[in-house]
């Protein structure tokens, strides 16, 4: 299947792989900033940023899609994204740029092995552009795989923290 227009992916890196997320659910890329750790949360979220006044959970991707959590490099940053009203982070290696469907050759992972959905439920697909292939992932489906939102959101939203609460950096 060959892309569209309307599948225009913002591409990142998380250790030596490319992904990409549709550009539709990106609201801004910020560099990197102290994220502030909050006990008891999953492993899968970093902690907590001060974003415009708003506390925003900072989601570390990489173990959710079957790579090994390490250190963020000096060159991280944060990519902000709402689905559907709920805005959070995902800190990533970097960001590449932007992949338009008229540049690349996208493929579903149900036209090429149905079983890769069951399997990694957190990748669309994938898109390539010359030589590079970039995972698709599905926002929704990572972020859905963490049973503790409503956890993080209570945080959020007064649970213990507040923007202007010492030890909460602002961005």
């Amino acid at each position: 299947m060959s892309g569209t227009a309307g599948d225009t992916l913002l591409t990142f890196r998380l250790r030596s792989t490319t992904f990409g997320i549709h550009l539709s659910c990106v609201v801004e890329v910020v560099r990197m900033v102290e994220v502030t750790p909050v006990p008891g949360l999953p492993a899968m979220v970093l902690g907590m940023i001060n974003y415009r006044g708003v506390l925003l959970p900072v989601l570390e991707p990489a173990e959710s899609l079957g790579l090994c959590r390490a250190e963020l490099r000096a060159d991280a940053c944060i990519i902000i994204v709402d689905l559907d009203g709920r805005q959070l982070g995902l800190a990533v290696d970097g960001v590449e740029g932007l992949l338009d469907g008229h540049d690349a050759v996208v493929s579903r992972h149900a036209e090429l092995l149905p079983e890769t959905r069951a399997a990694q439920p957190a990748t669309l697909g994938t898109a390539r552009r010359n030589d590079e292939l970039v995972l698709i992932i599905d926002l929704q489906a990572l972020v859905g795989s963490l049973s503790d939102l409503d956890v993080i959101d209570a945080v959020g939203a007064g649970g213990g923290l507040t923007a202007d609460a010492p030890g909460v950096p602002s961005q």
